[in-house]
């Protein structure tokens, strides 16, 4: 299929946001050694961290002669970038093959007539050597699982890709950084502000880590759930709790790592898997926080345990304070869950800010003054309150197109490129209220939290000046209907007055029945798993 001898693979990490990703690329970097243990030499550029413009990025290729070029994609606000890049490079590099990997692969279909080669789908580490080794022997790739490609004008995947035994994931944890910055990807240890540690602890512990460094990593792979609003839709794979306490023992030892921000999807899967890990990792004398658990996976007992071996935080995708909206999302757990996870850790004293997704289909004015209520339980004074982002590879997407909220795909996807969920202008109303509302909404959760800690008279007089505030912005802008009389009725006194439902019906429902007869590409798109 295709003729490559050289054996020169160069990875290009593109810009995701506006600012550029934290988290170490471990993914790039294990792909990395596995080409060269089959004789590929192998080279990043990590546009993300260095903004490169797109004329120096072809001039470092150009000095690289790459046989193959690999996007590595993790996230869909990469699109605009990575199909005018590939195209300039395929103008500059016609004899170059070009590959993507990483969640960008939902939208497969469009990538492969912009001019990808090959999208490799799921886990690359068995898929994307074989390929390798097979094209550099002039040999097909038509049967290499986990691959979508195109074939006389039509789009074709070969299934899910390969995945390796539980024993042999330790080569997902990478121990040779060559191609990376690691002053900016290991930098000195800051505790975030937003976690509302006590400052005495904090103290304390840059003065026992002082010079010491802290690394942003995912260990763990996938999710025991499928969310109808995430487009990271693998597989929980755990690593074996010897390797990952190792590993985190190798990083302290050879590059003084000492806070390990551990940014799993669900990092907290199997109760004695957690439990045997806050045992063996307490040897290390570091801390580490988690950036991503379900409040379904811990109780009192799995927190403390954490706590005890140097968890300072732990981070929860609470989503919503409203049940109608949990089940909206096939999120999969009880509200009561949601408020025992936040109850725990705020007696634990473990760092935690509340993750929030706002304007979901099915929200209300009932489901919102639901989530107030909610992040008060919290006591935070600072909360993540996005709006959805509706992105390829979701469920929800699916909807958005169905019902018409996204009439143009191509359009949508290149106004969302370089855009995070807080940013409000590529936000898609799918529910009925109108977009002033759903924003002062999200202005007065942000700001009342900051109060949820205080005595009840500063909690609700601090409730009360944000409510006038944000009523009069609704003056301004909102509705001039008896919706605007329910709107304001709702921020001054917490009251729906309206008791209008907005619900969507089951998303996640609608799609198992519709996954049935989409074709390969479209199942990628949409999140079918």
């Amino acid at each position: 299929m295709l003729d490559l001898r050289n054996k020169r693979f160069v990875f290009l990490l593109p810009p995701l946001r506006e600012k550029a990703d934290t988290f170490m690329p471990t993914g790039i970097l294990v792909l990395a050694d596995l080409l060269r243990e089959i004789g590929w030499q192998v080279d990043i550029i990590n546009i993300d961290l260095k903004r490169y413009p797109a004329d120096e990025v072809l001039r470092q290729l150009k000095e690289m002669t790459p046989d193959v070029v690999g996007w590595s994609a993790v996230a869909a606000t990469a699109y605009a970038y990575v199909k005018e890049m590939t195209q300039r490079i395929k103008d500059a590099f016609p004899g170059a093959k070009v590959f993507l990997g990483g969640n960008l692969c939902s939208v497969a279909d469009r990538l492969l007539h912009a001019g990808v080669d090959i999208v490799f789908v799921g886990e690359a580490e068995v898929s994307l050597p074989t390929v390798c080794k097979r094209i550099s022997e002039n040999g097909s790739v038509d049967d290499v699982p986990g691959i979508v490609y195109m074939s006389d004008g039509e789009v074709c995947c070969t299934g899910p890709s390969e995945r390796m035994s539980t024993r042999d994931r330790v080569k997902y944890l990478p121990r040779s950084f060559e191609g990376i910055d690691l002053e900016y990807y290991m930098p000195p240890i800051e505790i975030p502000a937003h976690y509302g540690i006590d400052e005495r602890s904090v103290d304390a512990m840059r003065s026992r880590y002082a010079g010491k460094r802290m690394v942003t990593i995912a260990i763990q792979r996938g999710c025991q759930a499928s969310c109808t609003f995430c487009h990271r839709n693998s597989k929980y794979s755990p690593f074996l709790v010897s390797d990952v306490v190792e590993y985190m023992r190798f990083l302290r030892d050879h590059y003084d790592v000492c806070y390990f921000r551990l940014a799993s999807e669900s990092f907290i899967g199997q109760r004695q898997w957690i439990l045997d890990f806050s045992a063996e990792v307490n040897q290390l004398g570091i801390i580490f926080d988690i950036g991503g658990a379900r409040v379904d996976k811990v109780d009192y007992d799995i927190l403390n345990a954490l706590k005890d071996a140097g968890c300072v935080a732990v981070e929860f995708g609470y989503e919503s304070g409203s049940q109608i909206i949990l089940e909206e999302m096939a999120k999969g757990v009880a509200l009561e869950e949601n408020v025992n996870a936040a109850v725990w850790t705020k007696q634990l004293g473990l760092g935690s800010t509340p993750q929030l997704i706002l304007g979901y289909p099915g929200e209300s004015v009932g489901t919102l003054l639901d989530t107030v209520k909610f992040i008060r339980m919290c006591r935070r004074s600072a909360v993540s309150a996005n709006m959805l982002q509706v992105l390829p590879g979701t469920p929800v997407y699916h909807y958005a197109v169905e019902n018409g909220h996204i009439p143009d795909e191509e359009q949508y996807l290149l106004s969302v490129s370089d855009k995070n969920a807080a940013d409000f202008s590529s936000f898609i109303n799918m529910t009925p209220l109108h977009r002033s509302y759903l924003k002062a909404m999200r202005g007065f959760i942000s700001r009342s939290a900051r109060y949820s800690d205080k005595p009840p008279v500063v909690y609700y007089s601090a409730c009360f000046v944000w409510a006038l505030v944000f009523s009069g912005y609704l003056l301004l802008k909102g509705p001039r209907s008896l919706e605007l009389f329910v709107y304001i009725v709702s921020l001054m006194f917490r009251i729906d007055v309206s008791r209008k439902s907005g619900s969507s019906g089951d998303i996640s429902v609608y799609m198992r029945e519709k996954c049935l007869s989409l074709k390969c590409g479209d199942k990628l798109k949409y999140g079918c798993r």
